[in-house]
């Protein structure tokens, strides 16, 4: 089946991006809501009422601690994707840019600061700008085993 192409506004001479359609709701998402609630019910049942309102409120203070950051993230990739020229990500990191992609993903990803909540939506917008799954995998890696964040520590 092929993919549906979208194209960006603002950037009318780029190529197109390939994206595959995203359901709302998936396999994966189902499985991960029975597990969950499962766990709640044998919490609530082992443990009595207060112990899972104890960690309900504690899971939903901890969500709000979050959200701002993914979206602040998600808007840095978006950013991110939106200014960094796509030939330079493709002729850089790109499928053809063989061994030189990967050393370049690594050092990028060993200056890269911030945490996980940074670090996956960059990858996430590299691939959809058109670096190589490989050099996204080399600048994940290479954040985690690498990153100066990790060495100052």
């Amino acid at each position: 089946m092929p993919l549906p192409q979208q194209r960006d506004p603002a950037l009318s001479s780029d190529p197109l991006i390939q994206r595959r359609p995203r359901k709302p709701f998936d396999w994966s998402t189902a499985f991960i809501a029975v597990v969950v609630v499962t766990a709640a019910v044998v919490v609530y049942l082992r443990d009595g009422q207060a112990r899972f309102l104890e960690i309900l409120t504690a899971d939903v203070v901890l969500f709000l601690d979050i959200l701002p950051k993914v979206l602040a993230a998600c808007l840095i990739a978006t950013f991110f994707a939106v200014l960094m020229p796509r030939e330079m990500v493709v002729r850089w990191v790109g499928g053809e840019s063989g061994f030189m992609g990967l050393v370049i993903a690594t050092l990028a990803g060993i200056v890269v600061p911030g945490g996980p909540i940074t670090v996956f939506p960059i990858a996430a917008a590299f691939v959809a700008i058109g670096a190589d799954i490989g050099a996204t995998i080399a600048f994940v890696t290479s954040w985690t085993l690498l990153g100066y964040g990790r060495a100052l520590v």
